[in-house]
């Protein structure tokens, strides 16, 4: 995975309270064993994973630009999700699924209620092709609370 921590550090005046961290990821698709840390990758696979990482980084900049932008939020759906770098038991969160499979996953942590710390970061992470995930529920659509 390639990824960055996008943080905002308001004036005194504002509080702490304010603070925000999000961590936007992107699940490359290639793996690479522990043994790959012991021997260099050929000039080809070296060009390929290069190439990837650039393509996540610039995937990563996509979706924190639409997170910046003012204006209304997205209408997104919400699923929970199982993928390899989730670990075992998935995550939930809002999604946007484009049509050749890439999906994005917002977790807002503000969802998960009292369980969380509310400072612990807003996350994002981003799949190019559906074989790197399912979905143990839904999606559906997201209920708006009255």
């Amino acid at each position: 995975m390639v990824g960055v921590r996008v943080e905002t550090h308001p004036g005194p005046e504002q509080g702490a309270a304010t603070s925000w961290a999000g961590h936007y990821n992107y699940a490359l698709q290639s793996v690479h064993r522990i043994e790959a840390l012991r021997k260099s990758l050929s000039r080809e696979d070296l060009a390929t994973y290069q190439k990837a990482i650039r393509e996540g980084y610039n995937e990563i900049r996509t979706e924190l630009l639409r997170d910046l932008a003012s204006g209304p939020l997205p209408k997104r759906q919400i699923a929970w999700v199982k993928a390899s770098v989730l670990g075992s038991v998935g995550i939930p969160g809002d999604i946007e699924l484009g049509q050749s499979g890439r999906l994005s996953l917002r977790i807002n942590m503000d969802n998960y209620g009292s369980f969380v710390d509310k400072l612990a970061p807003y996350t994002v992470w981003i799949f190019p092709t559906s074989t790197q995930y399912t979905f143990d529920n839904g999606p559906v659509e997201r209920q708006d609370n009255p």
